[in-house]
């Protein structure tokens, strides 16, 4: 009995030491939850309150940790950190004054609010010392263009009128005409700054408006300290302090012309924009004509000034029309030097007559076989004075997926085709250095990054070239990748094949069992559409090619899912290219796969391609059927999304595999669709090439370079 009171005694201590300590952390979580306290001091500051400026200053020394949240992230802070946030964000001095750094402390605050006549200014909505009026700034005024002027968002001076209108009575100065509106606008817009958790994504509204008053457009330094006429990357708003330091100064400047309808500058002219500033306003134009045809103008003015504006754009974030490259302004800084570089070497870069309209033709999603003969067409018979208009076009159409793809197995094929004449002739040579550097700059990926890997084993007497090159040009990029070259592909590199990862269900020799009884289970089943959608899925990359006209018979009355989600599966697993949206097709495919062998489908589907497969006789022809499973899994020139291109290259392959019987090690089919994407041809065609080779099939050309269009 003393026993069990003592071990009762014992819980009950335990007991009162765990709630004690339960209690004891509350209170210390209570005691150092000092966010609602430093928050609420943020917001009297805001509001001007200069005594809490001063009771803020007392969490410049305490480390206290502090969890505070960005957006939905966590933002693990300090107390000390918030405070030098605030003080940051709410206090404008002069670097002479006051530099807030890490270094900052309590007392050394403290001492600058005692013994300085600090005031909140009710212009900027900060603490300061050095009123604006005696801050100066450099700028530069532009005169509006006429494109400027129609891209002007008038909504902006019409009721309903943003809230920010109302704060700053904006309405009693437009009556009288008074140019203090000017100053009371950029005010505006620079308490509406971006601070931590708060911003305002209208800066449209105020810079429209200035415009519209005024109709110039004013550039001022930003952080780094170039001009700048954009202001949507501004987050440390040093732009648009300098903007509203000049607008203090000089807002007085302008009077009201009643005939022109807007404030004009009477003491001095705006300058007129350069034709490179008009063209890059251009850039943000709806019509996609006008924004494409500025591109491609500014593609080919002054090299300086182009890639200063770019930058300026880039950094901003400017919005091009969405039909212009991926990266509009990386390319321009590119491309502007790529035209210069032809014009003064007397190389053509614009493509114009038949091949102009073969170019437009790819553009415009041919079906396979005439996209096929096209790329053959103009492989065959451009010269080496003709593919930079290739590339050119490939760089202003960069968004037309289809096109960079039939340009990135040109460009592979020809360059290859050609190599012999182009590392012969230094200008070519030379030229073609120029661009791999240039292409390489784009910033983007596809076979542009890849144009050195044509000297992959190149012969000796190319590197003495370069060597020759790198030692007597003048131009760095060119230098650059000579020295690349030498260093890189001095010695040979020998190709290695990756290692098979077979997927599960893809070696399923007897495919789907049950295939009918579990696909009726499926959609007698209670569960949701989506649900039932992707069960189906599931069981269809199960199936092996024999019941491949029975899968499709049981998906065609199958109006619930759509002819992508039914259909696709015969490409993306099995290879056959077919028109899935096209009843007609369906049937045609089912009609010839009931009828012929396997062999004979492959081969039926194959011929239709166009690709060069076939002898005279519709026997295999290994040289042709080597040089498509070369090229014709393909990456695009620039862009392509990550995509490859291997349109036929499939067929190719299962014809190998039903001729020697062997699959190489590979899986049964290409896919085992489930949804999946990304199934490409590249390591099968790369074990078949090298399979052709062992079997003394082929007698490949050592001195033809590598493709590019591979991921090594």
């Amino acid at each position: 009995m003393f026993k069990f009171s003592m071990q009762l005694c014992f819980m009950r201590r335990l007991v009162f030491l765990f709630l004690l300590g339960l209690i004891g952390i509350n209170l210390f979580s209570q005691k150092k939850d000092l966010k609602p306290q430093l928050y609420k001091l943020e917001n009297r500051i805001i509001a001007g309150d200069i005594e809490a400026l001063k009771e803020l200053a007392k969490f410049l020394d305490d480390e206290t940790f502090v969890q505070e949240f960005l957006g939905y992230h966590n933002y693990p802070n300090t107390a000390r950190g918030i405070a030098i946030r605030v003080i940051e964000e709410n206090c404008l001095f002069i670097k002479e004054e006051f530099e807030i750094d890490s270094s900052v402390s309590t007392a050394a605050f403290l001492n600058l609010l005692t013994h300085n006549k600090v005031s909140f200014d009710e212009i900027t909505g900060m603490f300061l010392i050095t009123d604006l009026h005696k801050r100066t700034t450099s700028y530069q005024l532009k005169e509006l263009s006429e494109h400027d002027l129609k891209r002007l968002d008038t909504t902006v001076i019409t009721p309903p009128y943003p809230e920010w209108y109302y704060e700053s009575q904006i309405d009693g100065f437009l009556i009288t005409k008074n140019p203090e509106v000017l100053l009371q606008v950029a005010s505006a817009w620079y308490k509406k700054r971006p601070r931590f958790n708060r911003y305002y994504f209208g800066d449209e509204e105020f810079l429209d408006f200035m415009k519209k008053l005024t109709n110039v457009d004013l550039g001022v330094p930003d952080e780094d300290g170039n001009t700048t006429f954009l202001y949507q990357d501004d987050y440390y708003a040093k732009a648009r302090l300098n903007y509203l330091i000049y607008w203090t100064n000089h807002y007085k400047d302008y009077k009201w012309d009643n005939v022109k309808g807007f404030f004009e500058n009477v003491r001095e002219s705006a300058d007129k924009k350069t034709k490179e500033e008009i063209l890059f306003g251009l850039l943000g134009s709806e019509d996609d004509s006008v924004a494409t045809d500025a591109f491609i103008q500014l593609a080919e003015l002054d090299t300086t000034r182009v890639k200063t504006l770019a930058d300026d754009y880039e950094r901003n974030r400017f919005d091009g029309n969405g039909l212009l490259p991926t990266f509009p302004f990386r390319f321009l800084k590119q491309m502007v030097v790529l035209t210069q570089y032809c014009r003064e070497n007397g190389i053509s870069y614009k493509a114009d007559g038949r091949l102009l309209d073969s170019l437009n033709e790819l553009k415009n999603w041919p079906e396979f076989f005439v996209k096929h003969r096209l790329e053959n067409n103009l492989i065959e018979n451009l010269t080496i004075n003709d593919i930079t208009k290739v590339e050119y076009f490939g760089l202003i159409y960069q968004q037309k997926g289809i096109l960079t793809f039939s340009i990135g197995r040109i460009l592979d094929k020809f360059y290859s085709k050609k190599w012999k004449e182009l590392v012969s002739d230094r200008l070519s040579l030379e030229l073609y250095l120029k661009k791999s550097a240039l292409f390489d700059g784009l910033g983007i990926i596809g076979t542009c990054n890849k144009y050195l890997r044509k000297f992959e084993n190149c012969s000796r007497s190319v590197i003495d070239t370069l060597m020759v090159i790198s030692a007597t040009t003048n131009d760095t990029d060119i230098k650059q990748q000579a020295n690349e070259v030498i260093s890189k592909y001095s010695l040979s590199i020998e190709a290695k094949l990756k290692k098979i990862k077979p997927w599960a269900g893809s070696n399923n020799v007897y495919g789907a069992r049950d295939l009918k009884r579990r696909y009726q289970r499926i959609k007698q089943s209670g569960e949701k559409d989506d649900d039932k959608k992707y069960a189906i899925q599931e069981l269809i990359g199960e199936i092996s090619y024999k019941q491949l006209g029975e899968a499709i018979s049981l998906l065609q009355s199958d109006t619930s899912i759509d002819a992508y989600d039914r259909y696709h599966f015969i490409e993306s697993d099995f290879g056959f290219d077919i028109a899935i949206y096209d009843s007609m097709a369906i049937r045609k495919f089912l009609d010839i796969y009931f009828l012929k062998s396997e062999y004979q489908v492959y081969q039926y589907y194959l011929m239709q391609t166009g690709m060069n497969c076939f002898t005279d006789l519709d026997s295999l022809y290994y040289p042709g059927i080597y040089e498509n499973l070369k090229y014709n899994v393909v990456d695009a020139f620039v862009g392509g999304g990550g995509g490859r291109r291997d349109d036929g290259v499939y067929l190719i392959v299962k014809l190998l595999e039903l001729k020697f019987k062997t699959t190489l090690g590979f899986p049964k089919k290409l896919c085992s669709w489930q949804g999946m994407y990304g199934c490409d041809c590249e390591d099968r065609a790369k074990a078949w090439m090298r399979f052709l080779e062992e079997k003394k099939l082929v007698v490949p050309d050592e001195t033809e370079p590598p493709s590019i269009s591979n991921n090594d």
